[in-house]
């Protein structure tokens, strides 16, 4: 969520970061740009006061395809995270959400089911290559965030699904 330039340390904002990655990836068509999470939720006030609006809008912008699912993707729970972040943006009905990429997350499972609350994976096809890529969240969630945004989630251990998502996706 970091929008703006950091002139005091020299952090790069927004525009400079999609600049940056449409350059490299113009130069390197066969790149995916991916992301560790926590994109959304403990942003700067610019994207914060908007509900990281902005910054997803920069985010898709700079073409970012997936990221595992951070834990402050369920600051605001994972309803908030499915039904507006996740959602198709819609000037009427989802104006404030939008995300183009996807997230993923292998030990995040809804507790009326045990399926997967996100998807555990995600492939990016370069012709003769498939690239995949496991995500997880830090079993530390459910002391990270309101537990009522994510009462209907069970974290489960990282290292069991991500092993389980890699045999998987080969």
């Amino acid at each position: 969520g970091r929008l703006l330039n950091n002139t005091t340390n020299g952090e790069a904002g927004a525009a400079v970061l999609s600049g940056a990655v449409k350059q490299l990836r113009g130069n390197n068509p066969n790149t995916v740009f991916a992301a560790a999470g926590d994109l959304i939720g403990a942003s700067t006030f610019e994207s914060f006061i908007q509900r990281d609006k902005p910054t997803i809008d920069a985010l898709n912008e700079a073409g970012l395809e997936v990221s595992a699912a951070g834990n402050h993707e369920f600051d605001q729970g994972y309803d908030d995270l499915i039904n507006r972040v996740l959602a198709p943006y819609d000037p009427v009905t989802n104006p404030l959400g939008g995300a183009e990429w996807e997230y993923i997350a292998a030990n995040v499972r809804k507790k009326s089911d045990d399926s997967h609350a996100l998807p555990e994976s995600w492939i990016r096809d370069f012709g003769p290559v498939e690239v995949g890529f496991v995500g997880a969240v830090t079993e530390d969630l459910p002391s990270l965030v309101s537990p009522a945004g994510i009462a209907q989630l069970q974290v489960t251990d990282i290292v069991t699904e991500a092993n389980a998502a890699a045999d998987a996706l080969k």
